[in-house]
C-alpha cells in the first residue's frame, strides 16, 4: 500500500522558485535605473547555437514588459542555418517618450561547421564595443550589384584568387564580399569601431541553447561556445544560460509547463 501511494505523491523540485510573485518582479524592473551618467544602458550579448531562440526570447521579454504582443528581432524555428545575419541591438520602450536601461544585442547563431555561422572572433571584439550595428557575422554578406554575382562565380572558378579574397575584404564597383568565418572583424572595415564607449561595450552575456537539441550538440558547436566563454571570462563579464524550449524538450511540462522544476529530463539538460 506504500509503495502504491508513492506513484502518485509529488515529485519533489529539484529547484525553488517563487512564481507567485510576478508583480512585484515586474515592478522592480520598470524602476530600475543606472547611477552612473556616462552610461545609459546595461547591454546584455544573446548568443548560442542556431535554432536555439535567441531572438523569440528578446520578444518574449518585450511582450512581458509592454504587455503587448510585439516581434522586434524576426525569428525563424524552421530554416536550419542562422536566421539572424546581422549584429543588432534591441531597445524595449518603456513609454511613448523613454526606454528601458538596457539593451539586447542579438548575434547571428553557432553553426557546426567552422566556416559558417558567427565568428567568435568577431563576437569576441563586439564584447569591446568594436563591432557596429549591421555588421553581417557570416561567410558571405552581400552582393548588392548584379556584377557582383559575376564576379563571385569568378572566384569559385579561380580557386587560387577565392583562397586570397577569403582572408582579405574587398570592394567592388559598389557590392562588397565578406568572407569572415575565420578572419575577424579588421580596424579598416566600415563597421568597425575605433573608439568604443561604455554604452557599446557588452555587460551580460547570455548563453541561450534549447533544451530540445541541446544534447545533441557536437564538439564543434562547445568549441566554440567555449571559445567566447573564456573570452567574456577574461573580460570579467557576468555570464548566465537560457534554456528555451522546454515544453519541446519534455511531455510533461509541454502539459503542465509549472512541473518545469520536476521534470528529469529539464534538469539532465
Amino acid at each position: 500500500m506504500k509503495a502504491f501511494k508513492s506513484l502518485f505523491k509529488p515529485a519533489t523540485p529539484w529547484r525553488i522558485v517563487q512564481t507567485d510573485d510576478k508583480d512585484s518582479y515586474l515592478d522592480s524592473i520598470k524602476k530600475f535605473q543606472l547611477t552612473k551618467d556616462e552610461v545609459q544602458h546595461i547591454r546584455i550579448m544573446l548568443y548560442g547555437p542556431t535554432g536555439s531562440g535567441k531572438s523569440s526570447f528578446i520578444n518574449s521579454v518585450e511582450r512581458i514588459l509592454r504587455d503587448r504582443v510585439t516581434s522586434q528581432a524576426l525569428s525563424d524555428s524552421i530554416g536550419g542555418s542562422s536566421f539572424t545575419k546581422k549584429y543588432r541591438t534591441h531597445s524595449i520602450k518603456k513609454d511613448s517618450s523613454s526606454y528601458y536601461p538596457f539593451v539586447f544585442t542579438d548575434v547571428m547563431g553557432l553553426e557546426k561547421e567552422r566556416k559558417k555561422g558567427a565568428c567568435p572572433e568577431d563576437i569576441a571584439l563586439a564584447f569591446k564595443g568594436h563591432v557596429k550595428d549591421g555588421y553581417t557575422v557570416g561567410f558571405l554578406d552581400k552582393c548588392t550589384n548584379p556584377a557582383g554575382i559575376w564576379v563571385y562565380l569568378f572566384l569559385i572558378y579561380f580557386k587560387s584568387v577565392l583562397y586570397f579574397f577569403k582572408i582579405c575584404r574587398c570592394n567592388f564597383y559598389g557590392f562588397v564580399l565578406k568572407f569572415n568565418p575565420q578572419t575577424s572583424i579588421s580596424p579598416t572595415d566600415p563597421f568597425y569601431n575605433s573608439s568604443p564607449t561604455m554604452n557599446d561595450k557588452t555587460h551580460v552575456l547570455v548563453c541561450v541553447v534549447s533544451a530540445s537539441t541541446g544534447h545533441l550538440l557536437g564538439n564543434e558547436h562547445l568549441e566554440k561556445i567555449r571559445d567566447v566563454r573564456l573570452e567574456a571570462s577574461d573580460l570579467g563579464i557576468p555570464q548566465i544560460v537560457v534554456l528555451t524550449k522546454i515544453d519541446e524538450a519534455c511531455p510533461e511540462v509541454h502539459l503542465n509547463i509549472k512541473k518545469v522544476f520536476t521534470s528529469n529530463i529539464i534538469k539532465k539538460e
